[in-house]
C-alpha cells in the first residue's frame, strides 16, 4: 500500500498525527495504533463504501481475519453505530441484492460490516433461532420463517403489516403476520420477476413506521 493510493492523504496523515500525539508521543500501544490506522482507512474509503476485506488484507499484508477484527474494534471505538443505523444497512442489503437463495430456500446474506453482522445475528437469536454461517464466513444463512420473525420483531407499529398484506397477490386477512410477511418475502426476494427494490421500499416503510 502506498500513501498516493489514499483518496485524501493529507486528511489521513493529519488525523493520524493528531490522534497519535493527543496523549503524548509514544503513549499509544501497538494495538491502538493499528485500530486508529484502520479507522482512518475506513474514513478515507480507499477500499470502497463496502470494505473488501480481501483487498484490504492484501494491501496491508495481514490476514482477512485480522482485518475483520481491526475493523470491528475501530467501529466500536470511533463510530457510534446504533441499531437504527443497522436497520438502515440491513434494508440496503435487501435493496442491493447482497444475498442469494440456496437450494434449501434459505437466504444467504453477504454482510461485510462487522457491526451490522453482530446486530443481524443478535436479531436472529432474539426473535427466532440459531445463526448459520457455516457455508462461508462472509455469509449468514437464514430461512424465510426466521427472516419473517426478524422483520416482525424489528417493527414497532404492528398495524404497518397491513401495507405488506396489501402487496400480496391474494391478501388474506385471516393469515397471521408471520404467514403473510413470509409470503411477501418469498414474492419479492426469491421471485426474479418481482422488484427487489420495490419490496425493500415497503419493508423500510414497515420497519421504520
Amino acid at each position: 500500500m502506498k500513501v498516493s493510493e489514499l483518496n485524501n492523504s493529507g486528511k489521513f496523515l493529519e488525523g493520524f498525527v493528531e490522534e497519535y500525539l493527543f496523549r503524548g508521543l509514544g503513549t499509544m500501544q501497538k494495538r491502538d495504533v493499528e485500530i486508529l490506522f484502520i479507522h482512518l482507512l475506513l474514513k478515507d474509503k480507499m477500499f470502497g463504501e463496502e470494505v473488501d476485506f480481501y483487498k484490504m488484507s492484501h494491501a496491508l499484508g495481514i490476514s482477512e481475519s485480522k482485518v475483520k477484527r481491526l475493523v470491528y474494534d475501530s467501529q466500536l471505538r470511533y463510530q457510534s453505530y446504533t441499531e437504527e443505523m443497522a436497520k438502515e444497512d440491513f434494508i440496503s442489503l435487501m435493496q442491493t441484492g447482497s444475498f442469494f437463495v440456496d437450494k434449501n430456500k434459505r437466504i444467504n446474506f453477504m454482510i461485510r460490516k462487522p457491526m451490522l453482522r453482530q446486530y443481524f445475528e443478535e436479531w436472529i437469536s432474539r426473535f427466532s433461532g440459531l445463526v448459520d454461517s457455516s457455508f462461508n464466513a462472509n455469509f449468514v444463512k437464514v430461512s424465510l420463517d426466521d427472516l419473517s420473525e426478524v422483520i416482525i420483531g424489528l417493527t414497532k407499529d404492528k398495524e404497518a403489516f397491513e401495507l405488506i398484506r396489501k402487496n400480496l397477490d391474494k391478501p388474506n386477512a385471516g393469515l397471521s403476520p408471520k404467514k403473510y410477511v413470509g409470503q411477501f418475502l418469498k414474492k419479492f426476494f426469491t421471485d426474479p420477476e418481482c422488484s427487489i427494490e420495490y419490496g425493500s421500499l415497503i419493508l423500510k416503510q414497515v420497519i421504520f413506521s
